[in-house]
């Protein structure tokens, strides 16, 4: 069943990307910083490498890939949600890594192969939803709600009670660091 259900999430990542417009990473891979207001949620889709980091008395972003792929990285903050993906493309990029800078996060959501570190960032509650095939490392002390719809998983240190709902292949694990 595990495989029929990673066949069929692969079939359908080619399908998206087949419809969206594939930009060629170029020129060397440089950093960007965006101030940001604070945020509390955070809405990622796509593919990218992600590190939420605490310890920042100014919210931001800094995003980490080739010169020509920057404009193309769609970031907002609406209502107190980070939204960060891009509209219609996919990129092929050197590298593609965002660097997030918050003191409080509640949730997490993330959709396609988006990878969160978020270990170093102390949290007591927190939601956490993947759909697709990501992967969310968090640090959690209450209480942490799961919800993985495809072949996504979510490592958790701590000793939150944990609720969760899982539907394809997706694992939830306590891990030590």
């Amino acid at each position: 069943m595990k495989l029929t259900t990673l066949f069929l999430l692969a079939i359908s990542a080619l399908i998206i990307i087949s419809c969206g417009t594939r930009i060629k990473g170029e020129g060397d891979v440089t950093e960007q910083r965006h101030d940001l207001p604070e945020f509390t949620e955070i809405q990622i889709g796509g593919v990218y490498e992600v590190v939420l980091t605490s310890g920042s008395n100014n919210p931001g972003i800094t995003v980490v890939t080739n010169e020509n792929i920057h404009d193309h990285i769609e970031i907002k903050v609406d209502h107190g949600e980070l939204h960060i993906g891009s509209r219609d493309k996919y990129f092929d990029a050197d590298e593609l890594r965002l660097e997030i800078e918050t003191d409080y996060i509640e949730e997490i959501d993330v959709s396609g192969a988006v990878d969160v570190e978020a270990f170093d960032l102390d949290t007591e509650e927190a939601e956490v939803s993947v759909t697709g095939a990501g992967e969310v490392d968090v640090r959690v002390e209450k209480s942490l709600d799961v919800s993985i719809t495809g072949a996504g998983e979510v490592n958790y240190i701590g000793s939150p009670e944990v609720s969760e709902s899982i539907t394809g292949a997706g694992e939830i694990k306590q891990v030590k660091r």
